[in-house]
């Protein structure tokens, strides 16, 4: 029994009977939907009861290698505890296509592959949401009151979250308040809703506050700007999603998990021994003494083919934040990327099932893609490069796609 299979990988429904063949997970049938939506390059989905000669051989012992729970350890791992999940609303459709599409299209919860630096994940831009913007507001208690025009804005009073509500956006006086201490912000159903305004939320105020219990409706311009006010509202105001901190517990490792650890840990020991035996020349020839601290970082390793390597640029996030200078190399089989040559491992993606990006997605739109960037992708990992050119770029691919081994289905 693989950890987590129990559940859908993307909404914790129980049961599930669909497949991803390319990531290693389960999920279930609505969930699968939208897999076919993101695309095949990203996701290859199958029956687990109608395509029988998918679970047999090398694609069953990977399937049985990675595991949803192992899976959403590195997908989900940069959450935040905001962010809206599927089963929170499993009758609204668009929350779930969202919620994937930011999961798997974008990778914006993805675990960053940073070696020892700290992540910044929930600081990101990119996590942050709105702050500030026109809406319709009116009373949810008076039915019969109209909608009126609002402009909301942040902000923090005397301590404590607040979302102040103006006639226009250049006033500086509010025309009132909501305190946002213990409130609940939440989707409303558009079937259930005015049709002339169908996309809204709400905010229901503590009853120990100011406001004692009462509801705010909101509308805005489409289902997405409502999912990213009750996101912005929940950062602001602390409430998390029920799904936060599932990941938390003590993890039982998958085959992958303990792979790419290995990997690592094989690596490190080979360039260590290499520091030894260079610092252990240099001692013959009397270039250093026992004592000295001299740094050896070797350039090659013996007994190991590397198949290439190279300086190179790794980006923080797949889709987003800053790049750092790096070494990438492709050893057996296997794609490590070092904070140096000859320096520690930061990242090992086994290549067998892997798979290569051309074209990365990119979140700044106004950024665009490097003419040297490229992607590397495992069930576990994704990570985004940039070579530095295009003719580097495509040496670089021209080496993986050499090293990459297809995972056959069927015996």
């Amino acid at each position: 029994k693989v950890t987590g299979n129990n559940v859908c990988v993307d909404c914790d429904n129980k049961n599930p009977d669909w497949a991803s063949i390319n990531l290693g997970v389960l999920m279930c049938l609505e969930c699968s939907g939208s897999h076919r939506h993101i695309g095949v390059h990203i996701s290859q989905v199958r029956s687990l009861k109608l395509d029988t000669e998918c679970w047999q051989g090398e694609m069953l012992d990977f399937m049985c290698s990675v595991g949803n729970a192992a899976f959403n350890r590195s997908w989900e791992k940069d959450c935040p505890p905001w962010i809206i999940h599927p089963e929170e609303y499993p009758y609204l459709p668009f929350v779930r296509e969202h919620y994937i599409n930011q999961k798997y299209t974008y990778r914006l919860f993805l675990r960053k592959e940073l070696g020892d630096q700290v992540s910044t994940s929930f600081t990101d831009d990119v996590h942050r949401g709105l702050e500030s913007g026109m809406v319709m507001k009116k009373s949810a208690e008076n039915f019969i009151s109209p909608w009126q025009q609002r402009y909301l804005k942040f902000h923090v009073k005397e301590g404590e979250p607040v979302l102040a509500y103006y006639k226009e956006a250049a006033l500086v006086s509010a025309k009132g308040e909501i305190t946002l201490k213990d409130s609940i912000a939440g989707l409303l159903d558009p079937s259930n809703a005015d049709k002339d305004h169908p996309h809204q939320f709400e905010i229901k105020t503590s009853s120990e506050s100011e406001h004692s219990g009462r509801v705010f409706l909101f509308s805005v311009g489409s289902n997405k700007e409502a999912m990213e006010w009750v996101q912005s509202i929940r950062r602001h105001s602390g409430q998390v999603s029920k799904r936060s901190g599932k990941n938390e517990a003590t993890p039982i490792m998958s085959g992958m998990e303990l792979e790419r650890l290995n990997l690592k840990r094989g690596l490190a020991q080979k360039l260590e021994e290499e520091v030894r035996l260079e610092r252990k020349e240099e001692i013959k020839k009397g270039s250093i003494s026992n004592e000295s601290d001299a740094i050896f970082k070797p350039e090659t390793m013996q007994g190991v083919e590397v198949a290439f390597e190279g300086g190179i640029l790794q980006r923080e996030a797949y889709s987003f934040g800053r790049w750092m200078q790096r070494f990438a190399m492709i050893v057996d089989g296997v794609f490590y990327i070092l904070m140096e040559q000859g320096g520690a491992v930061v990242s090992a993606l086994p290549l067998k099932g892997g798979n290569v990006d051309k074209y990365p997605v990119n979140v700044d739109r106004e950024d665009g893609i490097k003419a040297g960037q490229f992607g590397v992708l495992c069930a576990l990992a994704h990570l985004s490069l940039d070579a530095g050119s295009e003719a580097n770029k495509n040496a670089w691919l021209e080496a993986l796609k050499g090293s990459i081994q297809t995972i056959t289905i069927g015996r």
